[in-house]
C-alpha cells in the first residue's frame, strides 16, 4: 500500500482513537484491535496511536480467516478491526459475536449482526435508485449495467421489472481486477443499439473513469442519457473528474446531507468515510465514559449525519442522506429509517412515503 493510501488508513484510525480519549476506566472503555493485510511499519505508527490515546485496547489475532476473540472477552464490547487493502476478503466472524466494526482505505461498515449500522447496504441504496428511475423520472426502461465480481439485488431486479422494462448487462472483468476493455466496447454498443436512454450502473470506483470514456465513444453520454449511480458520494467534485468535459447526461448520485444546523453553511470537503466514523467516535466516546449500554436513552448524540440512537440489537435507527443531480441542480432529501428498512422488501414502499422532492434556487 502506498504513502497516500497509509496517510488515509492512519487519519481515519486517528478519527477514531481521538474522539475515544478520555473515555476513564469503564469496563466499555477496552477495545480490541485487528491489523489485516497492512505493513510492519504502517502497524507500528497504528500502535504508537493507540498506545497514545487513553482507551484500553487488546491485540486480537485471526487464525484461520476467522477471528479469535479472548474467552474472558464481553459481548457487547466492540472489535476494531483495520485493514490495509481496499477491498478484502473479509474474515469470518464466530455466532454471537461482539459488534465489529471495519476501517479500510476508503470504507467503513458493519461486519457483524450486531454492530453498527453506519451506511445503507446494497438494498437500501437500489431501492432508492428504483424510485427516483420510476417515481421521480418516470422511467419506462432502463438498462442495470452491473459489475461482475457485485452480487445483483435480486429484490431491486424484480421491483424494477414489475414497473418497467430492464434489460441487465454484466460487466465483465480479467485477472488483474482491470475491467474488460474489449467486452466492454461490445456491451457499449449493445446499449447504444437497443435506444434505451436510462441507465442504472454498479460497478466498483476503478472502473467508472474506463466505462465513462467508452460511454462517450458510443454516444451515451450525450443530453438524451440519464444515468443512476446507486453508490454514496460526499461531494461531487471527484466524479465530476472522471466524466469527459464534453459530457451533456444527466447524471443521479447520492449524496450525504450535514443535517446539523450550524454547519449548513460550512463548507466540509471530508469523504463519507470520515464523517461517518466521526458520528461514531462522538457515539461511543459517550457509551464507553458513562458505561451505557447501546440502545440506551441517554446515549443518543447528534452527529454530521444527523441523531445517533441505536437500537438493542445495534442497529442504527435514522440515517440522512441526499440524492442530488449534478447537473440540473435538483437534490431528492432521503430520510431513511433502519428500523423499517432491516427488511429490504418494503424499502420500495417506505422511500415513496417519506421521500419528498427539493428544488434548489
Amino acid at each position: 500500500m502506498g504513502g497516500t493510501a497509509c496517510s488515509t488508513l492512519l487519519n481515519l484510525l486517528i478519527l477514531f482513537l481521538c474522539a475515544s480519549r478520555g473515555s476513564g476506566h469503564c469496563r466499555n472503555s477496552t477495545l480490541g484491535v485487528v491489523f489485516l493485510n497492512t505493513k510492519p511499519v504502517e502497524e507500528d505508527k497504528m500502535m504508537q496511536l493507540l498506545h497514545c490515546c487513553e482507551l484500553f485496547f487488546i491485540p486480537v489475532t485471526v487464525n484461520h480467516g476467522e477471528i479469535q476473540f479472548p474467552d474472558f472477552w464481553p459481548q457487547e464490547q466492540p472489535i476494531l478491526i483495520v485493514d490495509g487493502t481496499e477491498e478484502p476478503l473479509l474474515p469470518r466472524l464466530p455466532l454471537n459475536a461482539p459488534p465489529v466494526f471495519y476501517v479500510n482505505q476508503n470504507s467503513f461498515r458493519d461486519m457483524s449482526h450486531q454492530g453498527q449500522q453506519l451506511m445503507p447496504n446494497a438494498s437500501h441504496l437500489f431501492g432508492t435508485a428504483g424510485y427516483l428511475a420510476i417515481e421521480q423520472y418516470n422511467w419506462t426502461a432502463a438498462v442495470y449495467l452491473y459489475d461482475h465480481g457485485k452480487n445483483i439485488d435480486v429484490d431491486f431486479l424484480d421491483n424494477l421489472q414489475k414497473r418497467m422494462k430492464v434489460i441487465t448487462v454484466k460487466l465483465k472483468g480479467q485477472a488483474n481486477g482491470k475491467i474488460n476493455e474489449t467486452a466492454l466496447w461490445f456491451i457499449l454498443k449493445q446499449i447504444r443499439q437497443e435506444k434505451v436512454r436510462n441507465i442504472i450502473l454498479k460497478c466498483r470506483g476503478s472502473w467508472l473513469k474506463t466505462v465513462f470514456n467508452q460511454s462517450e465513444t458510443h454516444g451515451l453520454l450525450s443530453k438524451v442519457y440519464h444515468w443512476i449511480i446507486p453508490t454514496l458520494q460526499s461531494e461531487t467534485q471527484h466524479f465530476e473528474q472522471m466524466l469527459p468535459q464534453s459530457s451533456g447526461a444527466h447524471f443521479s448520485l447520492f449524496v450525504l446531507s450535514a443535517s446539523l444546523p450550524y454547519l449548513q453553511h460550512v463548507h466540509c470537503n471530508c469523504t463519507i468515510t470520515c464523517i461517518l466514523l466521526h458520528d461514531l467516535n462522538i457515539f461511543l466516546q459517550k457509551v464507553m465514559k458513562n458505561c451505557l449500554s447501546l440502545s440506551s436513552s441517554k446515549s443518543q448524540v447528534h452527529g454530521l449525519s444527523g441523531p445517533l440512537k441505536y437500537r438493542s440489537d445495534g442497529f442504527r435507527w435514522k440515517f440522512n442522506f441526499i440524492t442530488k443531480s449534478i447537473f440540473t441542480g435538483q437534490k431528492y432529501q432521503v430520510n431513511i429509517s433502519w428500523l423499517v428498512l432491516l427488511s429490504p422488501y418494503v424499502c420500495w414502499s417506505l422511500l415513496k412515503a417519506r421521500s419528498h422532492l427539493d428544488v434548489l434556487a
